[in-house]
């Protein structure tokens, strides 16, 4: 191989026109940021800044692991990110205890040990959860257990599960000892990372597999099956609307974890003999399955084939979700069940009245603010390229999914019981009847358009059921 112009020609054309050289080209520029940050920046923004560039940057790597003309590409993609992610922070933090033990006193490596304890419990049940839905996504028969991506597959599996057995041990037994002396902290050390490099043995075989679903290329012999790796879903009625089912594990799990840890808190305030009003726990119950019944249920089953399922999903996302959400209360809960840290570290209920206080989240949450915010999420999503990134793009999906849930957040959270009784509150009367008429005159704009919008989508799905994608108004006749 010779590094003459040929070559660098060569080089930028695969870093630049192909996909894959897009991902490792994003990845490196990534990694070299995080890289100097982490060696310039020491403030407690800084560094959170740099961790969520990390966990971003581990992203485009993970989408190249399943070939999007392989089958269920999109739940491959997600597991996978989902799968490395969480990975990374587990085995990070565990080689974060290794460097911080000779510059901890004994007091603060307990507590080093009992708060790694609970990001580890968190990322393995992620790690497990998304390696489990990858298994389903790979193995496509009963038969296949016995491939030899099947026999692979349940050695990880079977070191997932002795690694979260010793994770409950120590976190139980050891973490108090290792303090005692240097056996206890380096028996945790070096057992987790024994079945640590099993299971990474195994996920570097598994990568080099063929899982036996994945040797089946998916049949695309129309343009939705060509679109979307699927053909159209079968006739929308009203058994479907409680039948259908397509599961996104990112919000399966956010929600999962939510309704969990909510209950949790809600536990130990009434421990602490803090009362709290089981109207908002309801509320907040119901925030999180209407959340996962919008991301999984129905509309997520047939968003790709209707329009109109897409267009259902935003009123839910961005007002009638956050509704529910903000009236639990969910921060007031964690800042009043979460320990404060004494040793001058910021834990999550520092992180979260630092954001809760911050000149950005007061100026985002000022009436007229929130209310533009929700307004311009709404054109963005349905006159720019962001509504065509959601549907080409499963990326672009949750991160619409996302914009409409936060600015949702912040529109109604700015509103309050008492709006018309102080200046601020005529603000609020003010931004909330403007935007009563901004999103009146979208929604009939919207309605009544001519064409179809993304028309090489939606027009292209082959529906033999239902309304036509669009109705196109006859011509008036001309005037004899």
């Amino acid at each position: 191989m010779s590094l003459n112009a040929e070559f660098g020609a060569q080089l930028g054309r695969f870093l630049l026109d192909t996909e894959l050289g897009r991902s490792w080209l994003i990845t490196v520029i990534l990694a070299s940021v995080v890289t100097v940050l982490a060696f310039a920046v020491r403030s407690n923004g800084a560094v959170m800044f740099t961790t969520v560039l990390a966990i971003i940057s581990l992203i485009p790597m993970a989408t190249q692991g399943h070939s999007g003309e392989l089958a269920n590409h999109d739940p491959a993609v997600m597991s996978l990110v989902l799968h490395v992610i969480s990975a990374a922070i587990w085995l990070g933090g565990l080689i974060l205890l290794v460097a911080a033990r000779p510059i901890s006193s004994p007091h603060e490596l307990e507590n080093l040990l009992r708060r790694y304890s609970t990001v580890a419990l968190i990322a393995f049940i992620g790690v497990a959860v998304s390696g489990f839905a990858r298994a389903l996504t790979a193995l496509g028969r009963w038969e296949d257990v016995a491939s030899p991506y099947g026999i692979i597959l349940f050695t990880k599996i079977g070191a997932l599960l002795v690694m979260g057995v010793l994770g409950a041990a120590y976190r139980r037994r050891l973490i108090a000892k290792a303090n005692e002396g240097r056996g206890a902290f380096w028996m945790i050390v070096s057992v987790e990372l024994g079945f640590m490099g099993v299971a990474s043995g195994a996920a570097a075989a598994l990568a080099r597999t063929a899982a036996p679903a994945d040797t089946i290329t998916p049949p695309q012999n129309t343009a939705a099956e060509i679109l979307t790796d699927a053909p159209v879903p079968i006739e929308l009625t009203l058994q479907r609307w409680f039948t259908a089912w397509s599961p996104d594990l990112l919000w399966v799990l956010v929600a999962s974890f939510g309704i969990v840890i909510y209950l949790v808190g809600v536990r130990r305030a009434r421990r602490r003999g803090n009362p709290w009003p089981a109207r908002r726990t309801i509320s907040w119950i119901a925030g999180m399955g209407a959340l996962l019944w919008t991301t999984s249920g129905p509309l997520a089953a047939y968003d790709d084939s209707l329009i109109s399922m897409r267009f259902l999903s935003v009123p839910l996302l961005g007002l009638a979700i956050p509704l529910l959400l903000v009236f639990a209360a969910p921060i007031t809960l964690a800042t009043l069940v979460i320990y404060a840290r004494d040793d001058g570290s910021r834990g999550p209920r520092e992180w979260l009245l630092w954001v809760a206080h911050s000149p950005l989240a007061r100026f985002a949450l000022r009436p007229v603010v929130a209310a533009s915010l929700f307004a311009t999420s709404l054109w963005f999503i349905h006159y720019s390229d962001l509504f065509r990134w959601s549907l080409y793009d499963q990326l672009g999906g949750e991160w619409m999914i996302s914009q409409l849930l936060v600015t949702g957040c912040l529109f109604v959270r700015s509103l309050s019981p008492n709006a018309s009784t102080t200046p601020e509150g005529r603000w609020r009367v003010a931004s909330l009847t403007a935007l009563t008429g901004v999103t009146t005159s979208f929604g009939i704009a919207t309605i009544t358009r001519s064409d179809l919008i993304v028309a090489e989508w939606f027009g292209a799905m082959g529906r033999t059921w239902g309304p036509t994608p669009c109705r196109t108004r006859p011509s008036p006749e001309p005037p004899p």
